[in-house]
C-alpha cells in the first residue's frame, strides 16, 4: 500500500468513530518506538519510590495521602504505582508494559482533544504521533515509577476534554467531570496549579468567548487551584520552593538569565533531540547580564504579539498553551536554592508541549497542497524517521542504574543524582574505590 493509501486511509473521517482502530495504530506507533527497552531495569528513585521506608510498598492508602513520599506528595499519582506493585511486585518489564500502556493513552487522548477542538483529522493523527514518537516523552515508559508523571497528564487529558465537550454539549454533567479531574490532577503534580489558563486560551481564541463567560466557566478551577496552594503552602514542601524563589528572586538579571538559558535547552532537544536527560542542571549566568532581561522581555513582546495580534486562531492557542507550560519553570528551577544550581525537568511540560506538537503538525499540513505530494510524504517520513531513530537510541542508555547515570554524567555533572546513582550501581559490583570515589563527587 503507498504512502498516500495509508494517509488517504487514516484521514478518512470514519475513523474517527472506530476507536479500536485508532487505539490501535497508536499503540503499534507506540510500541515500535519503545520494543527496545521493555526489558530495561529499575534505577535511582525507583528503588526508593517503590521499595523503600517511605516507599509505596510500605505505605496503606491512608498514608499516601496524608504523608509525602519519598520528597514529594502527589497521592491521586502514587495510586496507580501501589496498585502496580501489588500486582508486579518487582518484575522490572512488567512495569514498562504498563508504562507502555499509559503512554497510549496519552497519545490518544491528544488524539480526541486536537479533532475535538478542531474536527480536523489529520491534524489529530499528527499531533497525537508526533507526541507518542519524539524522545523528549521517553521518560514516560522508560522510568518505572513515571506513572506518577503519567496521571498527572491523563487527569488533566481527562479534565480538559470533558471540558471541550461540555462546550459542545452545555451537558454539566460534562462540566462538573472537568472540575473533578482537575481536581485529581492537582493531587498528582503541582504543576496543574496553572491549568486554568489553558482553558481560558480554548474560550478565548477557540471559541471567541465574552469576558462575563470566560470569567463564569474558569473561576472554579481558579478558586481551587488557589485553594490547593494555600493548603500547600503549610503542608508537604511548597513553602520550601516558594521561599527559595523568593530568596532569588531579588537577583533578579541572574534569575531571568538562568530560567531563560534552562528554557532555552528543553526547547532545543525538541528541534534536536539527541542528548536528552530527564534532568539537567544549569548554572547561575553572570556573563552577558546587560543583555539578559531585556532578551527575556523582548522574546516575551514578540511571543505576545505573535499570539493577541497575528494568529488569533488555532497557531494562537497552540502557541498560548506551549507558553502558559513554562511559567512553573520560574519556580521550579531554583526549587532547591541555595543548596542546588537551578534546573529543568521536560516532565514539567508533558501537557504543555502538546501546543508544540500542534504547531508542528500544523505547520507540516500546510505544506501539503503547496509542493509535490511526494515531497511532502518524504518530509513526513523524514520528520517521523528521525524522531523514531533518536528515540531508540535514547532508549537504549536507560538499560539500567549504570548506563544512565554514565550517560548523564557525560552530558551535565551538575547534579549529585547520577554520581550517586553510579556509585550504588559500582558498589554493588564490588568495585568499592570506583564507587567511593564518585560519592566524593556527588557531594
Amino acid at each position: 500500500m503507498s504512502l498516500s493509501a495509508v494517509w488517504s486511509r487514516l484521514i478518512d473521517l470514519k475513523i474517527v468513530s472506530n476507536r479500536f482502530f485508532i487505539c490501535g495504530v497508536i499503540f503499534v506507533v507506540c510500541l515500535l518506538g519503545y520494543s527496545n527497552s521493555l526489558n530495561n531495569g529499575f534505577m535511582l528513585d525507583d528503588h526508593v519510590i517503590l521499595f523503600g521506608e517511605q516507599g509505596v510498598s510500605n505505605k496503606s492508602l491512608v498514608k499516601l495521602f496524608t504523608e509525602p513520599q519519598h520528597l514529594f506528595y502527589r497521592p491521586v499519582g502514587h495510586l496507580f504505582l501501589m496498585a502496580s506493585y501489588d500486582v508486579f511486585g518487582h518484575c522490572e518489564a512488567a512495569y514498562h508494559w504498563a508504562n507502555l500502556l499509559l503512554f497510549s493513552g496519552v497519545g490518544i487522548l491528544f488524539f480526541y482533544i486536537t479533532y475535538s477542538l478542531f474536527q480536523n483529522t489529520a491534524l489529530a493523527w499528527l499531533t497525537a504521533l508526533l507526541y507518542c514518537v519524539h524522545p523528549i516523552n521517553s521518560m514516560l515508559v522508560n522510568y518505572v515509577t513515571v506513572t506518577v508523571i503519567t496521571t498527572f497528564v491523563l487527569t488533566v487529558q481527562a479534565s480538559f476534554l470533558l471540558f471541550i465537550k461540555y462546550l459542545d454539549h452545555d451537558n454539566k454533567a460534562l462540566y462538573y467531570g472537568s472540575i473533578l479531574f482537575f481536581v485529581l490532577s492537582l493531587f498528582s503534580h503541582e504543576a496543574s496549579l496553572v491549568y486554568p489558563l489553558y482553558l481560558v486560551g480554548v474560550l478565548y481564541f477557540l471559541r471567541q468567548a465574552s469576558l462575563k463567560r470566560i470569567v463564569g466557566l474558569c473561576w472554579p478551577y481558579a478558586f481551587l487551584s488557589v485553594l490547593y496552594f494555600l493548603f500547600r503552602l503549610e503542608f508537604f514542601s511548597l513553602k520550601a520552593i516558594v521561599t527559595a524563589v523568593a530568596k532569588v528572586s531579588p537577583l533578579f538579571s541572574v534569575y531571568i538569565s538562568s530560567v531563560s538559558n534552562l528554557i532555552g535547552w528543553y526547547f532545543s532537544k525538541l528541534i534536536f533531540p539527541k542528548g536528552i536527560l530527564f534532568l539537567w542542571t544549569g548554572q547561575w549566568d553572570e556573563k552577558g547580564l546587560l543583555l539578559a532581561v531585556p532578551k527575556f522581555f523582548a522574546v516575551l513582546l514578540v511571543v505576545g504579539w505573535l499570539i493577541f495580534r497575528y494568529w488569533k486562531d488555532r497557531k494562537a492557542f497552540a502557541l498560548a498553551v506551549f507558553v502558559i507550560g513554562f511559567i512553573p519553570a520560574f519556580w521550579a528551577t531554583y526549587a532547591h536554592f541555595p543548596f542546588t544550581d537551578p534546573f529543568i525537568e521536560p516532565h514539567w511540560f508533558y501537557f504543555s508541549s502538546f501546543g508544540f506538537f500542534l504547531l508542528l503538525a500544523d505547520g507540516i499540513l500546510s505544506l501539503k497542497g503547496k509542493i509535490n505530494g511526494k515531497v511532502w510524504g518524504v518530509i513526513l517520513l523524514v520528520v517521523f524517521g528521525w524522531n523514531l531513530f533518536f528515540l531508540r537510541q535514547n532508549n537504549v542508555q536507560w538499560k539500567s542504574q549504570e548506563s544512565y547515570c554514565r550517560y548523564w554524567i557525560s552530558l551535565n555533572q551538575g547534579n549529585m543524582t547520577p554520581f550517586y546513582g553510579l556509585g550504588k550501581a559500582l558498589l554493588a559490583k564490588g568495585d568499592y574505590p570506583a564507587a567511593l570515589e564518585l560519592f566524593e563527587k556527588g557531594m
